[in-house]
């Protein structure tokens, strides 16, 4: 079965404490946000417009987060505020991208389920920084707080005549 893979689409820039991926999706240049939905919603759409044509759209989210260097707080608060922080991220980034399946499958007359559509969602934490130093520089930390997207679509092989 050919398939297609893109990686490497990165929304990034939350603020401390920010999960809303709406928000911050509101926020990007137009580029940034068709690049979403071209590389992400629409593939998703495409594998369940006609369910019977065998497409299948897998999409992997990873939330991130930055390091978390409040005085005070014990290694496993941090980690534990870090790991919680990315799995808002990438939970909110999943909704938002099931959001805009189910609004849009309705219109196209196809059916409400997602059979043929999966989304998975990875919590990182703060394991892969972008900036591992960023010192007090919040636009690095912003580049640290990002989900990241993966998709594969899966196409069934057409007969060669």
């Amino acid at each position: 079965m050919p398939h297609e893979f893109v990686d490497g689409i990165h929304l990034r820039g939350f603020l401390a404490g920010e999960t809303d991926f709406l928000t911050l999706f509101a926020q990007k240049p137009q580029e940034t946000q068709d690049l979403i939905i071209d590389e992400v919603i629409k593939p998703c759409i495409d594998a369940q417009e006609v369910p019977e044509a065998g497409i299948f759209c897998a999409v992997t989210i990873e939330g991130h987060s930055d390091r978390d260097d409040t005085p005070g707080r014990t290694p496993e608060d941090r980690r534990a505020n870090e790991k919680e922080m990315s799995t808002l991220r990438a939970q909110s980034a999943r909704d938002f991208i099931f959001g805009q399946i189910d609004e849009v499958l309705p219109e196209i007359g196809a059916t409400g389920s997602t059979e043929n559509i999966h989304i998975s969602v990875v919590v990182c934490g703060s394991a892969v920084l972008d900036e591992p130093n960023p010192g007090d520089d919040e636009g690095l930390r912003q580049r640290n707080r990002r989900v990241h997207f993966g998709r594969v679509i899966f196409r069934p092989e057409t007969p060669v005549l």
